[in-house]
């Protein structure tokens, strides 16, 4: 039996590491900030589309809509969670969704079809947002309320709910300065490395090169990945 050395993390180290467990949480602040934000933005939400489409309908929109207020409150620098991709992501992927519906007979075949059609346009427009596959699949498993807006669909209640929690999260965030959305709002503080420093660190024409040979999703922005650096 192999000794482990003392080089070699224990079992439950990887294990954590494997499953992608974080090391460390957030603090209290941070929780209750995204919480009472999220609850906000859903409220709106869900009000205006229990006024406009009625509670049955608003049970097949509404799912898609809360994925994106975790997101916009709980990671508001994330890349899938800025406002190109969480406006541009669900309008785009409502649109699809309603042509497979509408093109593809057999609702296993449009539903999965939604989704996969769903990822592959939302690549292409560099708007990637992960509820964007709920829309699109919205739209065809939604039943006869959401079947009868047609391509209307993707304006209200998805265009319009997407826009009203984008506005609720730049108002909600604001104040909090460390986490200000969008990620362009933020302004950091820069500390003096001493000479040589700035030689020494990449800029962030350096992170987009090394992002774009490893050729993987990174759900941070390459301004960030460059504050992190310094």
């Amino acid at each position: 039996m192999e000794r482990q050395t003392a080089a070699t993390p224990p079992a439950a180290a990887r294990l954590a590491h494997f499953l992608g467990f974080p090391a460390s949480g957030q603090h209290r602040s941070e929780q209750w900030a995204a919480a009472l934000g999220a609850l906000a933005g859903i409220a709106a939400a869900v009000a205006l589309t229990h006024a406009l489409l009625g509670r049955d309908a608003a049970v097949f929109v509404v799912p898609s809509l809360g994925a994106t207020a975790v997101l916009v409150f709980a990671a508001p620098h994330s890349l899938f969670a800025q406002p190109w991709s969480v406006l541009a992501g669900n309008l785009l992927s409502g649109l699809v969704g309603v042509a497979c519906q509408r093109w593809l007979p057999d609702p296993t075949v449009a539903g999965a079809a939604a989704v996969a059609l769903a990822i592959a346009v939302m690549h292409a427009a560099r708007c990637i947002h992960p509820p964007g596959g709920a829309t699109a699949l919205a739209a065809v498993i939604g039943g006869p309320e959401i079947h009868q807006l047609g391509f209307a669909y993707a304006l209200f209640p998805v265009g319009v709910n997407s826009l009203l929690l984008v506005a609720v999260g730049v108002a909600w965030n604001y104040p909090f300065a460390w986490r200000r959305y969008p990620s362009g709002l933020m302004r950091y503080v820069h500390v003096d490395g001493g000479h040589g420093a700035a030689e020494v660190l990449p800029d962030e024409r350096h992170v987009r090169q090394a992002l774009a040979r490893l050729n993987v999703v990174v759900d941070v922005a390459p301004e960030e990945l460059r504050e992190v650096i310094e």
